[in-house]
């Protein structure tokens, strides 16, 4: 990467199957930004949560946020949450502020709107929560976020609009799931479970460059 501001990057290049159980251990002795890249959500998902599980902050919540499908005013409250100031809308925590202590795993992050990609590099850089209609207060949460997404945040098509200073914010360890991985099977000779056991002995390290 061009950028080198802020640090070292670290990057996990899904070397094969067997390797998972390794990355996902390693992963999770850190407290960065992860973007997992994958073909298949439900891995994408479940290699965040091993992660997770395995971490410091396995005590606290794991939410899921999934931007597919989603219109930016629900994925807003969603995230952030909503005051309910039009008296139908019920006051409500988002995500980011239930997930206090703990993880907050976005999905198909592509799928954010230009908008939304602007407030969550917002939170990322000072920590504040604001929710939908609210008047700016400081909220500050601690939470580790992880994402996802299935290769085209890194693709060259013109159409990609994806804020470039998010990204570099998202993308501080980049782990790619490859294909095709079931996480019931075995991965190199030992149960997959593994992935969850925190007690599972750690071999190598995450690279920075």
């Amino acid at each position: 990467m061009s950028r080198s501001s802020t640090g070292h990057r670290w990057e996990r290049l899904g070397g094969g199957v067997s390797e998972l159980p390794r990355e996902v251990a390693c992963a999770a002795q850190c407290d960065m930004p992860i973007l997992i890249t994958g073909e298949e959500p439900e891995d994408n998902r479940a290699v965040a949560e091993a992660i997770h599980r395995r971490s410091r902050r396995a005590g606290a919540p794991f939410l899921t946020v999934d931007c597919a499908g989603m219109s930016e005013s629900l994925l807003e409250s969603k995230l952030f949450g909503c005051v309910g100031t039009d008296g139908v809308t019920r006051a409500s925590c988002g995500c980011l502020e239930r997930a206090h202590s703990g993880t907050v795993f976005i999905a198909n992050i592509d799928a954010m709107s230009v908008r939304l990609q602007a407030l969550l590099l917002q939170f990322l850089e000072d920590g504040d929560i604001r929710r939908v209609g609210d008047v700016p207060v400081h909220r500050r949460v601690d939470v580790r976020l992880m994402t996802s997404d299935d290769g085209s945040l890194f693709a060259s098509a013109p159409h990609m609009s994806f804020n470039e200073d998010l990204l570099y914010r998202l993308n501080v360890m980049h782990l790619v799931i490859p294909p095709p991985f079931r996480l019931h099977e075995i991965v190199s000779n030992q149960p997959a479970e593994t992935l969850f056991d925190r007690s599972a002995p750690i071999g190598g390290g995450a690279r920075a460059h």
